[in-house]
C-alpha cells in the first residue's frame, strides 16, 4: 500500500512539474530559513544549562533612582560582597568577581634572564574559591579549596597554561610566575580544564581575589556604599527553599543600614542565570549577547515563510482538484475510503516536502549568509556535528506536509464519485468554498508581503533619520585614540604621543581630554545643588575636557567660558539641559552658581548648547564637564579633508608609527567617531537587513504562488477567451478581465496590512525619542510596490491568454 502511495506521488510529480516545481521551491525556502532560525535559537537558548542547580544562581545588580532618572549597572558597591556574606541569610554561595577589561599584558619569567610577553590578554578575573562552586569546572592540578586562599595566586585554564609555558601536562605549571602589567606577580597553584559547554563566563585567568586589597588595586575601589563599579561584580546561590523576592528584601535594609542620603535610592536586585545573556541593560563580562527581540523576530520570519509555502501548497492543490476529479471518481468507484485517499494525497504532501527539504539542505549555507549579522560566529552549519538538524529536519517535514496536506486531501477525499465523473468542472466554480479559501490565503500572502514592505521602508528611513541628523557636534573625519590605562597613570606618555601627532600633515588638530561627546559608555557623579529651598540632587553624567577640545568638535558655549585646564576638580561646565533642570530659565543665570560634588564646591562657569550625547532613543539629559586632566587621556585627532582618497590611510599609518615609538609592548587601535555614533543603532541595521530579506522572500514566495494560480485560471478560460474574442473582446479587454480578480485582491491587502503595519511600526517607533515622520505617500508608495509586482507576475500569462488565436481553444467544441 505504501509503495503504491509512493509511486502515485512521483507520477503526480512528474505530470504536474511547474506546480510541483513551485510547491517545492516555496517550501524550501521556508524550511531552510527555519533550519539557520533553528540554530540560531538552538545556540543563543542554549547558553549557562550545565551548572548545578542553575535556576538558582543569580547576579546581584543595582538600579539606581534619582530625581531626574534611573541607573541600571550590572556591579555592586565594593563593600557588598563581604556584607552579604555576614548579614545576609538563605544564601549558600557568595562570589564575588572583579573584571578586567582591554588587553592585559602578561609576563612570563623562563628563567633568570629571560621573560616571555605577550600583549592583548583576555578572559582574566579577579575571583575567589567560591567561583569554582557556582561554574563547574574539571581541576586537572591544585586543588577548588586552597588554590586562591592567599592573595598573588592564580589559577588557569589547560588552554592559558599551555600558551604560557608550553607544557603538555596541567601538574608542570604549579609554582610558575605569572605577572600581570608589571605589577600583579602571582603563583600559579591550579589548572583547570576549558569549559567545553556554551557559555558567557570565558575566564582563562582567575587570579585570586585577596590580591585586590594586597596590591595597588585597592586605590581603584572606594569604600563607599554610593559609588558603583561596572566591573565589581557578584554572584550568589539561593538556598532551594529560599526565594529571589526574600533577599531582595534584606538587600534592601542592607542598604537602607548604610547609606544615609535620602536623595540616593538603590536597589540591588537579582538577575537570574538564564537572564544573562539576553539582558542588554546589564553587560554579560563584555561577551556578545543575544537580543530576544532578535530572535523572538527571527523565530516569526521563519514561521511566516514556512506558512508561505504552505499556503502555496493549498492553493495550488485546490485549484487543481478538477483535474484530478475523474480519478478520484475513479478510485471510489473501485473500493477506495476517504481515509485511504487522504492518507494518499498526505503522502503526496510528504513526498513533496521531503524534496522541498533536501533542497533545503543545499540554500542553507547561502541563507547563513543572508542572516549572518545574528548568527554567531562560532556557530556554523554541519550536518555531521549537528545530528539535531537531521531530527529537525524530519520534524519539519512531517509538521509542515501534514499541515499542508491536511485540507487538500479532505477536499480531494470528499468529491462524490458520480459528480466527479459527469461533471468535473462543477467543483471548480467561483463561488465554491475552495474557491473563497484560496482567495483569503491569497490575500494572507500579500498582507504578510505588504507589511513587510512598510516596515522596511519605515525602518530605512528611521535609521536615514538618526545617522544623518545633526548631533550638535563635529563628527566626520575624527579619529579617536585610548592610551594604555594603568594604576600609576601619568600623562608624560600620552603627552609625547600628542605632540608626535601633531606634526603629521594630515592631521588638524589634536587634542588630549576624556571620551567624546558621544560615547557607549558613562560615568556619573552624585551633585548637589541648594539654593536655599529644596536641595535639588541627581545623578549626573561627567566628562573631562578643556577649552581645545570644545573647539575641536565645535560644541556651541551659550553662556560663561569654557573650562580652564587644571590637574584636580575646580569647576564645571554644564549643559542646557541641566541648568534648566536646576530651575534656571535663561542659561546665564546659571553662571557663577555653585554645585556640591565629592565634598566641593564648585562653580558653574559656562553653559554649552545642548547635544545629543547618548543615542537618540533617549532624551537630552543633565551632563557636565571637568577639566581634571588625569581623567582624560583618550587622544581626540581631526584630520584635515581626504582630498585623494589616501590622505587618511596615510595618517593612519603614521600614527601606528608614532605609537610604536611610545607604547612599543601594547598594539595600536583607534575608532573613528562616526562610526561609533552608528553602532549606536547596530540592532535597527541588523533588523534592516532582515526585514530586507524577508521582504524579498515573502515577495517572491506570494508571486511564485500568484503565478501558479494565473496559470490554473488562464488554462481553465481559455475557451472562455476564445469565445469572447470571437464576439469582439480586444486584446487589452482580455488582460483586464484575467488581471482584474487578482488585483481586487491585492488591493484587498493593502487596505488590511497598511493600519496594520502603521499601528505596529508606530510603536517600534516609540523607542526612540527622536523619531522621522511616517507621512501617508510611504503607505501610497508601498502598495504601488505591492500593485507592480502583481502585474508583473500577471502580465506574461495574461498577455499570452490574450493574443492566442481563438480557433485554436474552439477546435474541440
Amino acid at each position: 500500500m505504501l509503495l503504491n502511495y509512493f509511486k502515485t506521488a512521483v507520477r503526480n510529480f512528474k505530470r504536474n512539474p511547474f506546480f510541483s516545481l513551485i510547491n517545492v521551491v516555496g517550501l524550501a525556502i521556508g524550511i531552510s530559513a527555519a533550519m539557520v532560525i533553528y540554530l540560531i535559537a538552538q545556540y543563543d537558548f542554549g547558553f549557562d544549562r550545565f551548572e548545578p542547580n542553575a535556576d538558582k544562581i543569580y547576579r546581584i545588580v543595582s538600579v539606581m533612582h534619582f530625581q531626574n532618572n534611573e541607573s541600571r549597572n550590572p556591579g555592586v558597591p565594593y563593600p557588598l560582597p563581604n556584607t552579604v556574606k555576614n548579614e545576609v541569610s538563605g544564601i549558600s554561595v557568595t562570589a564575588p568577581v572583579y573584571l578586567t577589561y582591554g588587553g592585559i599584558k602578561v609576563s612570563v619569567p623562563v628563567t633568570s634572564s629571560e621573560i616571555i610577553k605577550l600583549k592583548g590578554q583576555e578572559h582574566i578575573v579577579y575571583a575567589d574559591n567560591n567561583y569554582f562552586q557556582l561554574i563547574p569546572y574539571h581541576w586537572l592540578a591544585g586543588s577548588i579549596k586552597q588554590s586562591l586562599m592567599q592573595p598573588f595566586k592564580v589559577v588557569l585554564t589547560a588552554s592559558r597554561a599551555k600558551a604560557y609555558f608550553n607544557i603538555s601536562n596541567p601538574q608542570e605549571a604549579i609554582g610558575r610566575v605569572v605577572i600581570y602589567n608589571d605589577s600583579i606577580r602571582t603563583t600559579v597553584t591550579g589548572v583547570v580544564e576549558d569549559l567545553k559547554e556554551r557559555t558567557d563566563f570565558t575566564f582563562k585567568d582567575f587570579i585570586s581575589y585577596s590580591t585586590i586589597e594586597n596590591s595597588g588595586l585597592k586605590y581603584d575601589f572606594s569604600p563607599q556604599w554610593t559609588n558603583i563599579n561596572g566591573s565589581s561584580q557578584l554572584f550568589i546561590k539561593v538556598n532551594p527553599v529560599v526565594s529571589a523576592s526574600a533577599i531582595e528584601r534584606q538587600l534592601a535594609e542592607l542598604h537602607n543600614k548604610h547609606v544615609k542620603n535620602d536623595g540616593l535610592k538603590a536597589q540591588y536586585k537579582l538577575q537570574p542565570l538564564s537572564d544573562l545573556h539576553f539582558n542588554t541593560e546589564y553587560s554579560n563580562f563584555y561577551q556578545r549577547q543575544a537580543n530576544l527581540k532578535s530572535l523572538y523576530g527571527l523565530l516569526a520570519v521563519a514561521a511566516i515563510l514556512l506558512v508561505l509555502g504552505c499556503i502555496n501548497f493549498i492553493n495550488l492543490t485546490t485549484a487543481q482538484a478538477v483535474h484530478r476529479a475523474k480519478e478520484i471518481g475513479v478510485r471510489k468507484t473501485m473500493g477506495s475510503s476517504q481515509k485511504q485517499l487522504m492518507l494518499q494525497f498526505i503522502s503526496e504532501t510528504l513526498f513533496i516536502t521531503t524534496i522541498a527539504a533536501l533542497l533545503s539542505l543545499l540554500l542553507t549555507p547561502f541563507l547563513f549568509k543572508i542572516f549572518a549579522d545574528f548568527i554567531p560566529p562560532d556557530l556554523h552549519f554541519s550536518l555531521l556535528q549537528q545530528p539535531g538538524i537531521i531530527v529537525f529536519t524530519l520534524v519539519l517535514i512531517v509538521v509542515v506536509g501534514t499541515a499542508s496536506g491536511f485540507y487538500p486531501a479532505l477536499v480531494l477525499a470528499g468529491f462524490n464519485p458520480v459528480t466527479a465523473l459527469k461533471n468535473q468542472a462543477a467543483i471548480t466554480r467561483s463561488d465554491t468554498r475552495s474557491s473563497w479559501l484560496r482567495k483569503s490565503l491569497t490575500v494572507f500572502q500579500f498582507v504578510t508581503a505588504q507589511a513587510f514592505i512598510i516596515a522596511t521602508i519605515i525602518v530605512a528611513k528611521q535609521i536615514h533619520y538618526v545617522l544623518n541628523k545633526d548631533l550638535g557636534f563635529k563628527k566626520d573625519g575624527i579619529v579617536i585614540i585610548s592610551t594604555p590605562w594603568s594604576s600609576s597613570q601619568t600623562t608624560a606618555k600620552p603627552q609625547l604621543l600628542l605632540h608626535q601627532l601633531q606634526q603629521l600633515p594630515q592631521v588638524e588638530q589634536v587634542v588630549m581630554a576624556g571620551s567624546a561627546p558621544a560615547q557607549h559608555g558613562f560615568s556619573t557623579t552624585l551633585m548637589r545643588y541648594e539654593d536655599g529651598k529644596t536641595p535639588i540632587e541627581s545623578s549626573i553624567e561627567v566628562k573631562y575636557a578643556d577649552s581645545s577640545y570644545f573647539k575641536l568638535y565645535h560644541l556651541k558655549l551659550i553662556a560663561g567660558r569654557y573650562l580652564m585646564p587644571s590637574d584636580s576638580l575646580k569647576e564645571l561646565l554644564i549643559n542646557e539641559t541641566y541648568a534648566r533642570f536646576l530651575g534656571f530659565k535663561h542659561p546665564v543665570d546659571a553662571v557663577g552658581k555653585m554645585i556640591i560634588t565629592q565634598n566641593k564646591h564648585l562653580p558653574i562657569v559656562g553653559v554649552l548648547a545642548d547635544f545629543y550625547y547618548s543615542s537618540l532613543h533617549t532624551t537630552i539629559k543633565p551632563l557636565a564637564y571637568s577639566a581634571v586632566s588625569s581623567y582624560g587621556t583618550d587622544l581626540h585627532i581631526r584630520l584635515k579633508p581626504d582630498a585623494d582618497g589616501t590622505a587618511w590611510k596615510a595618517a593612519l599609518n603614521n600614527m601606528e608609527l608614532a605609537w610604536k615609538k611610545v607604547y612599543p609592548d601594547t598594539d595600536f587601535s583607534y575608532y573613528f567617531l562616526d562610526d561609533s555614533v552608528a553602532r549606536f543603532y547596530q540592532s535597527e541595521q541588523n533588523m534592516s537587513r532582515l526585514l530586507n530579506w524577508a521582504t524579498g522572500l515573502a515577495i517572491f514566495i506570494s508571486c511564485l504562488g500568484l503565478l501558479g494560480l494565473v496559470i490554473h485560471t488562464t488554462s481553465q478560460r481559455t475557451k472562455e477567451i476564445g469565445v469572447r474574442k470571437v464576439l469582439g473582446a480586444s486584446v487589452a479587454h482580455i488582460i483586464v478581465l484575467l488581471s482584474s480578480d487578482f488585483l481586487k485582491l491585492v488591493l484587498t491587502a493593502i487596505l488590511i496590512a497598511s493600519p496594520l503595519a502603521w499601528y505596529a511600526m508606530s510603536g517600534w517607533l516609540q523607542g526612540f525619542a527622536y523619531r522621522t515622520t511616517v507621512p501617508w505617500w510611504l503607505f501610497v508608495a508601498a502598495g504601488g510596490i505591492a500593485v507592480g509586482l502583481t502585474l508583473l507576475t500577471i502580465a506574461f500569462n495574461a498577455v499570452k491568454a490574450a493574443v492566442a488565436n481563438p480557433v485554436k481553444s474552439l477546435r474541440s467544441e
